[in-house]
């Protein structure tokens, strides 16, 4: 369901909001007040326990400088990076239903309202090429890793950064989470993720693990890596999709920002920017969803991941490993295979803009799901998740796709 999750907020894609229309320090939340049961509580319990936390911070008064510190000194001295399984939860959502639910309430009046905003996703194309660290900084994301930590104040340098990001955000600062790698003191890079925050008008990394880790061998708090804006000195010890912090910048220069509001909790389809009915795209123009000769494509890496399928490109050839079914295509044919079996699809994958689009129907029926056509709409079940795709909106939490 967190894939799920993460892929819903990636279908979403970059939509943006003119900067004048978030009045400094609105609130900005990863709240999924959808009917999904799962994907309901993990963006709500977190939003829930993320105010819970700044009220208990006192920061009224506060600079902005300030108020980040505390929230970032209250992380690195509530949270531990080893799981120790103590089986300890700070939100006993059972216990606390009602009250939850009535914060739920309250937070779609506030969306509706235009007093709070939703954390969307960075920007997913770069010199208009796809980027997958917007795989990471999107709010699905962002609320699978940051409620776990704040349930269990333990975890790793996604979870930190992912509870630093909604507690800014919350402030009102856009937060964004950055993949890359953090090079260590003799040369070697190990995986790492942190934040890169909008601050006055400017853009400034925070590394709130690695201070973290100084803190646990010191016990003192340290401050490295706390609001750094020169890019140069970050590189020093961070390695990371440079494009991707310049997509941000430039996005914000131009007036735009990733975050929605909302008129309606039962109507996103101005979400969508879309022409005809039958086709989703993205603020750029990328294709997410396009429905043509009454064939649905969709990107390869979006169904590929849907499963958590393998994928090998060699040449026009592309193979598919889902849990020992392999499926090859030929890009520039209807050509495929099937565990070595020749079969021919209706229509051929196509190239556009650099991403490459493959016919739902054939990729998830051979990886054995099933595909129902429920009033216009197209259901995609894997045996553990469902997936939906629609033009109009959101029903229980899926993503939908119209044919009308």
């Amino acid at each position: 369901m967190k894939k799920l999750l993460c892929w819903f907020a990636c279908l979403m894609m970059l939509i943006i909001m003119p900067a004048s229309a978030l009045a400094a320090n609105t609130p900005i939340y990863v709240g999924n007040l959808t009917e999904n049961y799962d994907t309901y509580w993990q963006a709500v319990g977190v939003d829930y326990m993320a105010d819970e936390i700044l009220a208990s911070l006192k920061l009224d008064g506060l600079s902005d400088t300030q108020k980040i510190r505390k929230v970032y000194d209250w992380i690195i001295q509530n949270c531990s990076r080893e799981f120790t399984n103590s089986n300890k939860v700070y939100l006993n959502y059972g216990k606390m239903e009602s009250e939850i639910a009535s914060y739920a309430n309250k937070l779609r009046q506030a969306y509706q309202n235009g007093q709070a905003a939703v954390y969307n996703s960075g920007p997913q194309l770069v010199n208009g090429q796809e980027v997958w660290d917007s795989y990471f900084d999107n709010a699905g994301y962002i609320s699978s890793f940051g409620e776990y930590i704040a349930l269990y104040r333990e975890g790793n340098c996604a979870h930190f950064a992912s509870l630093f990001a909604i507690l800014t955000n919350h402030l009102g600062y856009e937060t964004h989470i950055i993949p890359g790698e953090f090079i260590n003191s003799n040369g070697s890079k190990v995986e790492h993720k942190w934040n890169y925050v909008l601050i006055d008008g400017k853009y400034y990394n925070f590394d709130i693990r690695m201070d973290h880790a100084n803190y646990t061998r010191t016990g003192r708090l340290n401050h490295t890596y706390f609001m750094i804006g020169d890019e140069d000195a970050w590189a020093k010890k961070h390695e990371w999709n440079k494009d991707y912090t310049k997509a941000i910048r430039e996005a914000y220069n131009r007036g735009e920002r990733p975050f929605y509001f909302v008129s309606d909790s039962n109507d996103y389809s101005s979400w969508f920017n879309y022409g005809g009915g039958k086709r989703i795209t993205d603020k750029s123009g990328l294709v997410v969803i396009n429905i043509k000769n009454n064939v649905t494509y969709v990107p390869l890496r979006f169904i590929a991941d849907f499963f958590g399928a393998d994928i090998n490109v060699q040449g026009q050839q592309v193979l598919l490993n889902y849990q020992g079914t392999n499926l090859t295509l030929d890009l520039s044919s209807k050509a495929a295979t099937k565990n070595g079996t020749p079969l021919n699809m209706d229509t051929p994958p196509y190239v556009e803009n650099g991403a490459t689009y493959v016919p739902l129907r054939f990729v998830a029926e051979g990886f054995g799901a099933e595909i129902l056509y429920e009033n216009d709409m197209i259901i995609i079940g894997d045996g553990e998740n469902n997936l939906g795709i629609r033009l109009n909106g959101i029903s229980n939490g899926n993503i939908v796709i119209k044919l009308s």
